[in-house]
Order: C-alpha cells, then sequence, then structure tokens
C-alpha cells in the first residue's frame, strides 16, 4: 500500500511537473500571441496614420488646385471685364470722335455758306 501511494505521488508530482511545463508553454505562447497582437496593432495604427496624413495632403493638394482654379476664373472674368470696358469705351470715344468731326463738318458748311454769301452781296 506505501509503494502504491508512494507511485502514485510520485505519478502525481511527475503529472504536476508536466502540467507545470505545458502550463509555463501555454503562457509563453500566450504572451508571444499577445505582443504579436500588439505589434499587429501598433502596425495598424501607424498604417492609420499614414493613410490619414495621406488622405490629409491629398484633400490639402485639392483645396490648393481649386483655389488656383477659382483664382485663375476670377482673372479670366476680371480680363473679360476689362476687355468688355476697353470696348465700351473704344465705342464712346468713336462717338465722340464721329459728333466731333459732324461739329466741324457743320462748321464749315456754315463758313462756306457765309462766304458764299458774302460773296453774293459784294456782286
Amino acid at each position: 500500500e506505501l509503494i502504491d501511494l508512494a507511485s502514485d505521488q510520485a505519478t502525481k508530482t511527475h503529472h504536476t511537473e508536466e502540467e507545470v511545463k505545458a502550463d509555463l508553454e501555454r503562457l509563453r505562447l500566450e504572451e508571444e500571441e499577445k505582443q504579436r497582437q500588439e505589434a499587429e496593432a501598433a502596425e495598424a495604427a501607424k498604417q492609420m496614420e499614414i493613410e490619414e496624413e495621406s488622405r490629409a495632403e491629398v484633400s490639402e493638394y485639392a483645396l490648393r488646385k481649386k483655389a488656383i482654379a477659382e483664382e485663375e476664373k476670377r482673372k479670366e472674368e476680371e480680363r473679360k471685364e476689362l476687355e468688355k470696358q476697353a470696348r465700351e469705351d473704344a465705342k464712346k470715344q468713336a462717338e465722340a470722335d464721329k459728333l466731333r468731326a459732324f461739329k466741324k463738318f457743320q462748321e464749315e458748311q456754315k463758313a462756306a455758306m457765309l462766304k458764299h454769301q458774302r460773296a453774293k452781296k459784294k456782286k
């Protein structure tokens, strides 16, 4: 009976040591898995940060491009307005020149008529 008890105790101790080793191995593997998951999570977070920065850069680029396009559009509208104003000014100037020329013509005709009338009276 004592031998059986000692044998059972030895078997229990043996199993217990094996169980402890297995538990230690399991804990080691769990720790490695935990570290691997943390590393993956850190890498994923880093990748998300990179992607966010990339989106921000793209967004900033798009905003700059839009601002440039709006500035070009504004300048084009301004140029068209200046051209329109120049055409209107030229038209007004042409009308003023035409009016001056007509008045000059009238004055010349009036002077010629007076000269002709004076010449008639002298005869």
